[in-house]
Formats: C-alpha cells, sequence, structure tokens
C-alpha cells in the first residue's frame, strides 16, 4: 500500500474542534457521573449513557447526536472527528471508580484508621508520606465542612500520581499489543459497532434522516426508548427490583427462586438486561453458542447431576466447589489462560515491531513510530516497578504481579473484542496477589502468612492499585483503550491522532477528574452520599490490603491450580482445534462467562441471531436485525441521557 492511498484511507481525526469538544465533554461528563453514582446512587455515566448494561459501552447517544450535528453543519464534522470526540468521553466514563479508588489513599485510610482497629493496626504500617497522620484533615470531608486543602494537597498530589502512572502503563501496554489484536487479528469488538452504524447512516450514506429506508433501526430506536423510559420510571415508582446499575432487571425473586426449587445448588445472578442482549447479537455466533452452552451445562445440568449423584450436597455452589469448578475456572483463570495463548500466538508480531524499534525505523505516515510504541512501555514497567519497591514492595515480588496483570489484562481485552462483554478483572486481583505472596513466601520474603510488615502491605497496596477497586467494569483499562483503537480502526482514524486524543483524555482525568469528585463530596459529606466505594467505607483496603499482612491471605491450593491448568488446557485445546478446523465452532472466549446472568442474555441473543438467519436469511441479519439492534441501542440510551441526567439533578444533593 502507497502512502498516497493511506492518506486517503486513515484521514485526520485529531482537530482543534474535535480535542476541545472532547476535553469539554470529559470535564462535564465527569462530575456529573459523580453525582450521579455519590449523589443519586445510580451508577449510570448519565450524560452519555454508556452504562446502560452489564459493561461499560461507548456512549452510543452521543455518538447519534455527533451524527446530527454533522448533518447540521453540512459535512464539516467528519466521522474520524466524531470518533475521537467518542473514545475520549468513552476512556473516562466511569472515571468515579477509578478515582475514588485511588482517593482512598489521602482519605480513606486515615478516616477509617479513627473506627476500625484493624485498619487502625495497617495504617500505622503505612509511610508517612502516605496519609494524613492527622485526622481532622479528612473530616469535614465526611462530615461537612471547610477543608485545608493547603495540608491535604501533597496527599492528594501523591494520589494523583499514582493513578497517572497507573493510566500511562494501561495506555501504553495497550499500544504493544494493538497491531496484532487490531490489525492482525482484526478482532470484531460487536460493542462498538452501533457508534460505526450510527455514523456510518448519518456521516458516510447519508440516510439517517432518510425514514423510508430506515425503518429497521427506527423500530428499534422508538423501542430503546420505552424500555429507557421503563428504567426511568423503575427508580421513582419502581415496579421491577431495583439494582444499583442502571438498565438490569433482577430477576432472582422470581425466576432464581424457581430454578432454587427445581434444584438447591443451581445459582447464579438472574438478570436480565436488554442492552446486552443486543450488543451480543450483534457479536459473532461462535461465542454466542460457546457461551450459551457452557453456561447452561454450568449453571443448569452440573448442578442437577452433582446433586443427583450425591457428590456435592444440595445447596452447595457447584460453580466454586466439587469436582469440576466451572464458574471459578471461567472467572479467575480463563483470562490469564487466553491471555497466554494471545501472548504466544502473536509473538512474531510483536518481536518484528520490538526490531523496528531497535533499528529506529520510520513508521509510515499517520503510524506511531515503534521506538515511542516499545520506549513508552518498558520505560512505564520500570518506574512503575521502581516506585512501588522505593513504597516497599519488594522488587521481585512487585514483578511477578506485574507479569500476572499484563498478562490477565491481555486476556481480558481479547475477551471483550470477541464477545463485547466485560471481563472479570474483579477476581484477577487474586491470582495477582496470591501468585506474588507465594513467590515471596518461597524467597523468604515473607515468612509467613499473614505477615506483619509495610513490605507486605505495600504489596497489597500495589494490587488495589493496579486493578483499581471497581475499575476492571471501567474502560480506564487495556480492554478499554483496545476497544478504542478499534474503534479508530473501523472509521479509518490515523493511529497517531487517536493516540494524542486518548493520551490527553487520561491526563485530563487524572488532573481534574480527582479535584472533580473531592469539590463534590466536600459540599454534600462523604457520610451523606451513597456509592462512595472505597473513598467512603476504605473497602479496597480491607479487601486488598488488610489480607497477608494481618490475616491470612488467599493461597492457591492444589485443588485450585487444578483448575487453574484445566482452564489453560481447555483454552489451548479450543485454540488449537479452531486454528485446525475452520469448521470448529467452539471458542474459548466463551469459558469467560461465568453466572446465570450470561445464560439469560447470551442465550437469548444466540436464539434471536439464530432465528433470523436460519428463516429470514443473512440478508435479512444485515438489513433489518443489525439496524433493529443498533436503533434499539440508541433510543435506550438517549433515554437514558435524557432521563437519568434529569433525575441526577433532581435527586443528588
Amino acid at each position: 500500500m502507497s502512502s498516497e492511498e493511506r492518506k486517503v484511507e486513515y484521514a485526520k481525526g485529531l482537530t482543534p474542534l474535535a480535542l476541545g469538544l472532547g476535553i469539554i465533554l470529559v470535564i462535564i461528563g465527569t462530575y456529573i457521573n459523580t453525582m450521579c453514582w455519590l449523589g443519586a446512587g445510580v451508577t449510570l455515566e448519565p450524560w452519555f449513557a454508556g452504562r446502560i448494561g452489564s459493561p461499560i459501552y461507548p456512549p452510543f447517544a452521543l455518538a447519534f447526536l455527533l451524527a446530527i450535528l454533522a448533518y447540521l453543519m453540512k459535512g464539516k464534522l467528519s466521522p474520524q472527528e466524531i470518533a475521537v470526540v467518542t473514545i475520549m468521553v468513552f476512556l473516562t466514563m466511569d472515571a468515579p471508580f477509578v478515582i475514588m479508588t485511588f482517593l482512598e489513599i489521602p482519605v480513606g485510610a486515615t478516616y477509617q484508621a479513627l473506627k476500625k482497629p484493624q485498619i487502625k493496626e495497617l495504617w500505622d504500617l503505612m509511610p508517612d508520606y502516605w496519609t494524613p497522620r492527622d485526622p481532622s484533615l479528612v473530616e469535614p470531608l465526611y462530615v461537612g465542612g471547610a477543608v485545608n486543602w493547603g495540608a491535604l494537597t501533597p496527599y492528594i498530589g501523591l494520589a494523583i500520581f499514582l493513578l497517572l502512572i497507573y493510566l500511562l502503563l494501561v495506555f501504553f501496554l495497550t499500544t504493544v499489543i494493538r497491531e496484532y489484536h487490531i490489525k492482525v487479528e482484526k478482532l470484531p469488538f460487536p460493542n462498538i459497532l452501533p457508534v460505526v452504524e450510527v455514523v456510518k447512516y448519518g456521516v458516510v450514506e447519508k440516510t439517517l434522516f432518510q425514514i423510508g429506508k430506515m425503518i429497521p433501526f427506527y423500530i428499534g430506536f422508538i423501542i430503546g426508548l420505552i424500555v429507557a423510559g421503563i428504567s426511568v420510571m423503575n427508580y421513582i415508582a419502581p415496579v421491577f427490583p431495583v439494582f444499583f446499575a442502571w438498565g438490569q432487571y433482577y430477576l432472582g425473586p422470581t425466576l432464581g427462586r424457581f430454578l432454587k426449587s427445581v434444584c438447591p445448588s443451581i445459582r447464579g445472578w438472574w438478570m436480565f438486561i436488554p442492552a446486552d442482549v443486543a450488543v451480543f447479537y450483534l457479536a459473532p455466533l461462535d461465542v454466542l453458542f460457546t457461551g450459551t452452552v457452557w453456561t447452561f451445562l454450568g449453571a443448569i445440568l452440573l448442578p442437577i447431576i452433582f446433586v443427583s449423584a450425591g457428590v456435592v450436597p444440595a445447596g452447595k455452589n457447584v460453580g466454586f466447589s466439587g469436582p469440576f469448578q466451572w464458574a471459578r475456572m471461567a472467572r479467575f483463570y480463563v483470562p490469564i489462560a487466553v491471555g497466554i495463548f494471545a501472548v504466544l500466538f502473536g509473538l512474531r508480531t510483536y518481536i518484528t515491531s520490538l526490531r523496528k524499534a531497535i533499528k529506529g525505523e520510520k513508521p509510515e505516515e499517520g503510524e506511531l513510530h515503534p521506538l515511542l510504541v516499545w520506549g513508552g512501555f518498558i520505560a512505564l514497567f520500570i518506574i512503575y516497578l521502581a516506585v512501588w519497591s522505593a513504597i516497599g514492595a519488594p522488587a521481585v515480588v512487585a514483578f511477578v504481579a506485574l507479569l500476572v496483570w499484563v498478562i490477565d489484562s491481555i486476556g481480558s481485552a481479547k475477551i471483550v473484542g470477541e464477545s463485547g462483554t466485560w471481563p472479570s478483572l474483579g477476581g484477577s486481583y487474586v491470582n495477582m496477589q496470591a501468585i506474588a505472596y507465594q513467590t515471596g513466601m518461597a524467597l523468604g520474603v515473607y515468612p509467613s502468612n499473614p505477615y506483619k510488615s509495610t513490605s507486605s502491605w505495600a504489596l497489597g497496596a500495589m494490587v488495589a492499585y493496579t486493578l483499581p477497586g471497581y475499575a476492571y467494569q471501567s474502560p480506564a483499562t487495556v480492554w478499554g483503550c483496545l476497544t478504542g483503537y478499534a474503534l479508530a480502526e473501523h472509521l479509518k482514524v490515523r493511529t497517531k491522532d487517536i493516540f494524542i486524543a486518548m493520551l490527553v483524555a487520561f491526563l485530563v482525568m487524572a488532573f481534574i477528574g480527582p479535584w472533580e469528585v473531592l469539590g463534590y463530596v466536600s459540599k454534600a459529606g462523604i457520610n451523606n452520599l451513597r456509592l462512595a466505594w472505597g473513598m467512603g467505607d476504605a473497602r479496597f483496603i480491607r479487601m486488598k490490603q488488610v489480607p497477608y499482612v494481618l490475616k491470612s491471605g488467599y493461597i492457591i491450593s492444589a485443588e485450585h491450580a487444578t483448575f487453574f491448568i484445566t482452564a489453560i488446557i481447555l483454552v489451548g485445546i479450543l485454540w488449537f482445534l479452531r486454528m485446525k478446523f475452520p469448521w470448529f465452532i467452539l471458542n474459548p472466549v466463551g469459558l469467560f462467562f461465568y453466572d446465570g446472568m450470561w445464560l439469560l442474555n447470551v442465550g437469548t441473543a444466540f436464539i434471536l441471531k439464530i432465528i433470523t438467519i436460519k428463516i429470514f436469511g443473512a440478508k435479512a441479519y444485515e438489513r433489518v436485525g443489525v439496524p433493529l439492534a443498533v436503533g434499539f441501542l440508541i433510543g435506550l440510551g438517549l433515554g437514558a441521557f435524557l432521563g437519568m441526567t434529569a433525575y441526577t439533578f433532581i435527586k443528588a444533593p
């Protein structure tokens, strides 16, 4: 491909208009998001309506509004500019998940040390520069009142620094793996297809406002608006059991109770999530088939078989106990197994790229220099280890912990790339800390479990802020950045443009976001807010820093190691068979699904997609099914945008 052809194919997206609009929306969106979570008590980015299902999806409604804006501007807003704005907003959605965790450093430990003896005991092990030693400095944040920002600033500055190097490490790791997963593997990323399609309708084909040609889209759009209206009203006058995550319909009291009556060991977080069904409908059939079969086997059949055979007692959760702990493997081990094979199969691409960096080869126009990509990642990796070693984590265990995180993050990114759902990095800290601590015990760094020391605490702190809080559900992760690169590839944005746009978004998030969160909580008082996770109750200190220090932490037993190895073998076999036989339909990514929640939503999408293709044909799926699903997601997002933004401003203090 000549450079001239590449200029035509990949266009500039980083214009002053796109960059300025992106920064403004990120700043405003983060504040409204903070109000919605902490004040209204709903986990939603209302202004952009990204969390309209179980994962955080790109802002579908925003892309729709930008397509309308492009139409009104008569083409002066390009698809590439829309991609830049969308990606900047997407990366910083659900920012409170991440920011509140890092603000736990200067705020949570000091305040909770006043109330909980165990936290006080751990607090005494923390360096003096880590948290204020004067509780009166943080108490106004909890009860309301004047805050001495000058005295708190050094501690907040440390939290911002750790947040920044975390975000940069995520960003550069993603940039290293981008070429293989986006250019070579060409992962489909069904979660971005609604954005791609609505930009195509509105800006490329200019059919968005030709109602006659877009009937399936607008039917889906209207249905989406209706469902959104029901979801919004459910917080005002509840009809269905209300879960704090918007757009999820909890069926535990109905379906869950019925299934438990069939077999007491049938467990599950039984939720019907319309947005997830629509996104899964856009996913590849092999992922849907594998996920449906796997979750039906694990969530329904295995409990009945094991209980009937007397293998496990009635009521025992067979997903995490018994002879075949399918849920344990799926949640904790499959992402790492997928990551291992992703690295192995991408090795040739990585070696070639690294050689180009060493040789100093110039990239094609619009591409990133390999030296920047690899140099940035290696530098951040070393800086990250050096910082945590200086804080107290022994270098060898810090290296092992970070290596586990890298592999798990790569596997999770591939899971998102093929399925569109969120990966379970929430369980990954278990492996990250357990493997690192067991390494430390083997080397004599930690004489026992638990081991009361600053060194032992520092490892837990490193894990807590490398898998920050519930950030695995936010796009401030490797899978989030890779989603951004995938969207740029679909809408033909120059790589260097999207690189700079995402970097700017992270910088805004790191330097402005914490002050937005602190500004809001200082007015209302954390004790008066509902979902101030981490910062409010120091849960990530209790979950990830107390274990191994003051109480024994999880050690991978021989039994669990067997399931770890089993997961790696299963993923490897399925990967090999897929490479060997093109007709082989089972996809190892589908082994990630570990709960009945996915059986409901993946299974529903699979049935709908099979009916569409087998009865009406593949063309009907493309011409009717896809626009219908896209329209539904756009309508659902727009309804959430309008309804929940209003609800947030009315409800939040």
